[in-house]
């Protein structure tokens, strides 16, 4: 299987790419080419998200069947990707808790019952959710959405579990009930 990474040199993608080819799929990452190298035999694809260009001419003639996002911040690279990707077969897309309108403070009720952000403001949350909804509607039933709440990192021995006691007025109780998704895990059932 022809797999895109879209990130996958830090955090969650580099793992996700390690977990495929693993698993003995074609690779491919497509980063800003900055911040370090994919996995060793992975191919290494580079340019700006936010360029409606970069894309496809990085990819040339190879083309994905699928894809995981790890990487998509602005609505830029979420146009760029819904039109350059919307024929592959599956898209995992790696959103946040902060795609919900009411989060923080948590905690989220059922999924299909939150609400997310629809306003036009260039932050994070509201990125993310619009995110979901373009790609989404370009893939298809192929999109899935994986909105995790803190992807803890296992080589970092700070637990931002803590930003949960300072984000909410219980506080307390949220930081006990908060389990941490360790990016690794995630990668391989992503990959």
């Amino acid at each position: 299987m022809r797999l895109l990474v879209l990130g996958g040199t830090r955090f969650l993608g580099w793992h996700v790419a390690a977990a495929a080819l693993e698993r003995g799929h074609d690779v491919a990452t497509f980063t800003r080419g900055v911040s370090g190298d994919p996995p060793a035999g992975v191919r290494a694809l580079h340019g700006d998200r936010d360029d409606p260009a970069a894309l496809p001419a990085a990819l040339g003639d190879w083309q994905p069947e699928l894809v995981v996002d790890t990487s998509c911040r602005t609505r830029a690279a979420a146009r760029n990707a819904a039109a350059v990707l919307a024929d592959v077969h599956g898209y995992a897309f790696v959103s946040s808790l902060n795609a919900y309108r009411n989060w923080p403070p948590g905690p989220i009720g059922a999924e299909d019952g939150e609400p997310t952000w629809d306003t036009e403001d260039d932050d994070y949350g509201p990125n993310k959710a619009f995110a979901e909804r373009e790609i989404g509607a370009a893939v298809g039933d192929g999109f899935l959405t994986a909105r995790a709440g803190l992807i803890g990192r296992n080589e970092c021995s700070y637990d931002r579990r803590s930003m949960f006691v300072s984000l909410t007025p219980d506080g307390v109780s949220v930081h006990a009930r908060a389990r941490k998704v360790y990016r690794k895990l995630l990668a391989e059932e992503l990959g």
